[in-house]
């Protein structure tokens, strides 16, 4: 009771700023969005924040007046966490805890690998650990200084008012939560909660549940490989897989991509190609593996001899070479993918100075790399390019086609306003059209050498790339068309089958290596993958992409009949044991989502025997 009617003086000037500056940053989301009542949700978060504080704030003075300005320190951190976690929502549509997932699920080493992927300027990596370590010192001295100010006209408040304020305001956001947030769309429902500034709701909706016949079955023990001997091969062509970094199926235009285009006419997978996840290590994985990406964490943590393809063709007698622009430790991929030691392949070569190395430089020399390493037959090369994974680079001397550009990516700027989008747009662009004259480079060599008729040739992205279509720049934040289609060409020697595109609905990163291997050996290994030979008469329709969980297995996903998207997700990440699933959504190819009232005939006529077919 005497700590409840205890009054004290507040330093108002200093909690009025972080107010404003609070609201204004509900008010950019309200402007944003057109959601009133999300603004005026935020206003009572706000409020019940910023009463919360005080009152524990008082009751930290009471006890010692140290650990009170230690206290302040800690709430300005808090509070530029906020600002940060803004900046990421308006940046990329997701959470800064999306961010800590990423740069921490699989400990330290991993947190470096992830920042140079990002191709983070030298500038940014300092700055950081710099803010962290000041901050709380910067909101001390702030909070002493304006206290100064506040306590030549002091305003006296007791608890007890603070106390009533704050059980009134918990009372209004608990009912409108009850009546009102907990009625909208999951979707909708998503958008909110990472909008507001405690990001949480204290009801959420509850989503659509189907029943399965039976939960997901666990990735099988890892075999050996067959022991019966594999078909007499008279000649062993040579195999070429690229995967480029960050590569969006629209941008493979005449005027970006015309080598990349015009392979693409010839030998176009499908109208509809989509990436295994909006990520590359989960797309990596099942690129290698032929697998859904669903199972790219038991593979991680129960295999350890690679992908089944690569050890396939080993046995058949091919050498198998990677050469690489990307760091593939990222996650400990490399592993997941070769084996440990990279006991499945022969080569692995991978660019020295990695972190000091511009990413078109890698790619011109793993190219050059490439070239020296040709054979007449019997050799699969993989190779991995990162020119356009942000921030897209290519060299000082190539010709600027698309322009103006921006020297580099302004994240603050951009995700305050779009004005500079058209400049990063044709980055990511002259990063395609780089790249595109490395593979025309490439196609000529081989053309030279009279390699290029009997090659088997399969050119992929990992994932796309959202320019801000649906309110997220970059990717690994969205299951949409724009982070998940991506081109997917092969050429199947000089004597291609027609594949049959007009009996297949969508075609993915896990039918690469059933399809080489279906040409190779004239046979298939179903019990192996998931995917299927492009040209198979009767394909399965559906195909599964993931949205990254960082280090976890992915429990959010879409499968694609070619038509429609069906988002489903698990409840938890221990996919394996549950036969409940939420659905989140039905969405057309527009990625415009169908109405909840017409989900019941959506699912009995674009996905009727879904569950049979993929679990």
């Amino acid at each position: 009771m005497k700590f409840i009617n205890h009054k004290l003086h507040i330093n108002y000037v200093y909690f009025i700023s972080i107010l404003v500056f609070l609201i204004a940053i509900a008010y950019y989301h309200f402007f944003a969005l057109n959601n009133f009542y999300l603004f005026i949700y935020s206003l009572f978060q706000i409020i019940i924040e910023l009463t919360c504080m005080l009152l524990i704030g008082r009751w930290i003075r009471q006890k010692k007046i140290s650990l009170y300005y230690i206290f302040i320190g800690l709430c300005f951190f808090l509070f530029l966490l906020q600002t940060a976690n803004f900046i990421m929502v308006i940046l990329m549509d997701s959470t800064l805890a999306y961010a800590y997932n990423n740069l921490f699920s699989e400990g330290i080493n991993a947190f470096f690998i992830t920042l140079r992927t990002l191709n983070l300027k030298p500038f940014m990596l300092i700055l950081i650990p710099f803010v962290a370590l000041f901050l709380p010192l910067i909101g001390m001295l702030v909070y002493f200084l304006t206290n100064k100010i506040s306590q030549k006209n002091p305003l006296i408040l007791s608890n007890k008012h603070l106390l009533q304020a704050l059980v009134v305001i918990v009372g209004l956001v608990i009912s409108a939560d009850y009546f009102i947030t907990s009625s909208l769309p999951v979707n909708n429902h998503l958008t909110f909660k990472k909008r507001v500034p405690l990001m949480f709701t204290f009801f959420d909706p509850a989503p659509e549940k189907i029943t399965l016949a039976k939960p997901l079955s666990s990735l099988p023990k890892e075999p050996e490989i067959i022991q019966a001997p594999l078909p007499f091969m008279n000649k062993k062509p040579n195999v070429f897989l690229f995967i480029i970094e960050t590569l969006r199926k629209d941008f493979i235009t005449d005027e970006i991509a015309p080598t990349l285009y015009a392979f693409g006419k010839q030998y176009q997978s499908s109208k509809i190609s989509v990436s295994a996840a909006n990520a590359s290590h989960i797309s990596w994985y099942s690129i290698m593996h032929g697998k859904y990406p669903l199972y790219w964490k038991q593979c991680k943590k129960n295999w350890s001899k690679g992908s089944l393809a690569l050890r396939l063709l080993k046995k058949a007698g091919y050498k198998i070479e990677v050469i690489t622009a990307a760091e593939l430790s990222y996650f400990q991929l490399d592993q997941v993918m070769f084996g440990k030691n990279h006991c499945s392949i022969d080569q692995f070569i991978e660019c020295e100075n990695y972190s000091s190395m511009q990413p078109w430089k890698r790619d011109q020399v793993v190219m050059n790399t490439l070239k020296t390493r040709l054979t007449d037959q019997g050799t699969c090369y993989i190779v991995f390019l990162d020119s356009t994974h942000s921030e897209y680079s290519w060299p000082d001397n190539f010709p600027i086609k698309f322009k103006p550009v921006c020297d580099g990516i302004d994240y603050l700027a951009i995700g305050l306003s779009k004005k500079s989008l058209p400049k990063i747009i044709n980055r990511y662009k002259n990063a395609i059209h780089y790249v595109d004259n490395l593979i025309s480079d490439f196609i000529n060599t081989l053309k030279s050498k009279k390699l290029y008729e009997e090659a088997l040739i399969a050119i992929t992205g990992d994932h796309g790339e959202e320019l801000f279509e649906q309110g997220a720049l970059f990717h690994g934040t969205h299951l949409n068309t724009f982070q998940t289609q991506v081109p997917l060409f092969i050429k199947l020697g000089n004597t291609s089958p027609l594949l049959s595109t007009s009996q297949i609905g969508a075609v993915s990163h896990t039918d690469i290596f059933p399809t080489l291997l279906a040409h190779l050996f004239q046979q298939e290994f179903p019990q192996w993958f998931d995917g299927e030979p492009l040209y198979k008469e009767e394909r399965c329709p559906y195909t599964i992409t993931a949205y990254q969980s960082s280090g976890k297995s992915p429990h959010y996903f879409y499968i694609h009949n070619g038509t429609y998207q069906l988002h489903l997700q698990f409840d938890k990440t221990s996919i394996f044991k549950q036969k409940v699933i939420n659905l989140i959504g039905i969405h057309n190819q527009n990625n415009t989502p169908i109405h909840p009232d017409q989900h019941k005939e959506y699912l009995q006529r674009q996905f009727a025997n879904v569950f049979e077919r993929v679990f």
